[in-house]
């Protein structure tokens, strides 16, 4: 993933600064004719995507501190409950079945967790749950922090008791008791991934076995989701990781292999997914995050570029008919890869996803 280090606080001013553009008596048209038409493209017979999701991390995660201060300030709790209900209605109107959240799993930001969560559902979507909890993360200037000041703990693999010494449940034991807590917050057709993109606090080059053996001790405890309808697991990783997984270790984690994937052109979207589908036959893909543009990648890129190039990310995804079940699009705002300038100004990508995404929702039907 880009930008997953830990968050910037200077960047959680924006919260303020998008809940003050937003217009009392916001009509759901605007959305669908602020954009403009996308630039053309060649026409591809779209396949039904079961997951068509956007990720909203930006918001979700790297704001999760100071939201939940305002949704814990009785003065200021209204108008940040409106703020998430907006983002997420705007979401939706892109004929999404999931928003994306990358609130941490710690207790202290559940209410903001809990806020998204009502909003997906109020708005006919489903939550795709892409965190950790912070201390099992690394703050990349300080390795010896998580995220947002948590003290980071190197102990995310289970340690049974031993000598006198009480056993560490790890990151899975963790995962284990959110699940138990906080079983009222997940619905049937949700998605959760215990631990998106692990490979920034494991090694897996060089160390692989180690960070397989926490996708399968994490596969393990979320059992009771996947015995109420909750697709768990659905462990993101960058592409390089994807492909040298075992492919006996994929089959264990539910034949579903979900990559995060940023590429400087279109078709090695398209190469990717047919390396894997090569890989691993039989084995569902899923597109964690693309997007675009991504500075380091593809340099600036004005509106126009943006919706010609995305669109031709998303042909490239078409065209690989049933291999792909779902994507997920990183990221709603504040990023380079925005749609959307504030919740009531859109840029042209925005037509273009909501076009691509709703041919996929009426090929249901067919």
């Amino acid at each position: 993933m880009i930008e997953r280090g830990a968050p910037h606080l200077p960047q959680r001013r924006r919260v303020l600064e998008i809940g003050t553009k937003l217009i009392a008596g916001y009509a759901a048209t605007r959305l669908l004719t602020a954009c403009g038409e996308s630039p053309s493209s060649p026409e591809i017979p779209t396949p039904y995507w079961s997951i068509r999701s956007v990720d909203t991390m930006k918001q979700s995660r790297d704001n999760a501190r100071l939201i939940g201060q305002r949704l814990n300030n009785p003065e200021q709790r209204i108008q940040m409950l409106s703020i998430i209900n907006h983002e997420v209605r705007n979401i939706a109107l892109l004929n999404s079945t999931h928003v994306a959240i990358g609130t941490p799993y710690n207790d202290e930001f559940l209410p903001v967790a809990q806020a998204y969560f009502l909003a997906a559902h109020n708005n006919g979507l489903n939550v795709w749950w892409r965190s950790n909890f912070s201390e099992f993360e690394k703050d990349s200037s300080n390795p010896n922090q998580g995220w947002f000041g948590y003290q980071h703990n190197p102990n995310f693999m289970p340690i049974p008791a031993q000598n006198g010494q009480p056993a560490i449940p790890g990151q899975p034991g963790k995962i284990r008791e959110f699940i138990q807590q906080n079983g009222h917050m997940f619905r049937k057709g949700d998605i959760f991934t215990p631990w998106p993109e692990a490979e920034n606090t494991i090694d897996f080059y060089n160390n692989p076995l180690l960070y397989q053996q926490l996708l399968l001790d994490d596969y393990a405890v979320t059992q009771p989701l996947r015995d109420k309808g909750v697709l768990a697991g659905y462990f993101s990783m960058n592409g390089d990781v994807a492909k040298r997984l075992d492919p006996g270790v994929v089959k264990q984690i539910g034949n579903v292999v979900v990559i995060d994937h940023y590429v400087r052109h279109p078709d090695e979207m398209g190469d990717e997914i047919d390396f894997l589908h090569q890989r691993y036959p039989g084995a569902q893909i899923v597109i964690g995050e693309f997007g675009a543009p991504i500075p380091d990648l593809n340099g600036y890129m004005n509106p126009q570029q943006q919706a010609k190039f995305v669109g031709q990310l998303l042909d490239q995804i078409k065209s690989r008919g049933s291999i792909i079940k779902g994507l997920n699009y990183w990221v709603d705002i504040q990023s380079s890869t925005q749609f959307e300038t504030s919740l009531t100004n859109f840029l042209p990508v925005y037509n273009v996803l909501r076009k691509t995404y709703g041919a996929s929702a009426k090929a249901q039907t067919r």
